[in-house]
């Protein structure tokens, strides 16, 4: 049972989905992965990585593609027109393998939410990793638009969003998956374990 839809901690991780590279993939067996070239990484990326990520979506184990998306504030990151080459070619490469895309956001919704309208996936998007507001997430819920929540959030944004739209995600935190699916559920006032359960299973095949 997937409870952790985005961990970059080392396998193996039987409840989480191991984000990474396609440079850093190496498979272990009954391990779901998540494959993708970050904003970060993509000043550094070549032709032969994003052939690699090309074939390793398609991987039974890789149930999911990312984490793509635009960063606006990181010093290291690519510039705008190479991130948005990127994220757009992994929007490509998620609808073409129907597998959802796992989306790195960060002071960049206006981006994210455009070509969200003008792609219009058939593919789930997953915000990963929220923080925003509740105007924020108001903003850029669209059919087909989950937000995972980690160690780090805003409680109203937390109690505001729809049942069927959250998820939860270790990311690079020292708290276990059950520690921060506890910490969701206390400040939503309700047990999340179960809506998790059936929103990552609905997502991850």
């Amino acid at each position: 049972m997937i409870l952790d839809s985005h961990t970059h901690h080392p396998a193996p991780q039987p409840e989480g989905i191991i984000s990474c590279s396609p440079r850093d993939f190496s498979a272990i067996e009954n391990q779901k992965y998540s494959v993708g070239i970050h904003p970060w990484i993509v000043g550094e990326c070549t032709e032969d990585d994003f052939r690699k990520l090309d074939t390793l979506a398609r991987r039974q184990d890789v149930v999911a593609i990312g984490e793509a998306g635009i960063d606006l504030q990181h010093e290291g990151a690519a510039p705008m027109y190479r991130q948005l080459h990127a994220f757009r070619r992994q929007i490509a490469l998620s609808e073409e393998v129907g597998k959802p895309l796992v989306i790195h956001d960060v002071k960049a919704h206006d981006v994210v939410l455009a070509l969200h309208k003008e792609y219009s996936p058939r593919q789930p998007w997953i915000i990963h990793g929220f923080r925003g507001k509740p105007s924020v997430l108001r903003m850029l819920m669209r059919p087909g638009v989950y937000f995972s929540f980690g160690e780090k959030y805003n409680v109203e944004t937390l109690r505001a969003i729809p049942a069927t739209l959250l998820l939860a995600e270790t990311d690079e935190s020292p708290l276990s998956i059950a520690d921060i699916i506890e910490s969701l559920s206390r400040d939503r006032g309700e047990e999340l374990r179960p809506i998790i359960e059936k929103n990552t299973a609905a997502l991850f095949r």
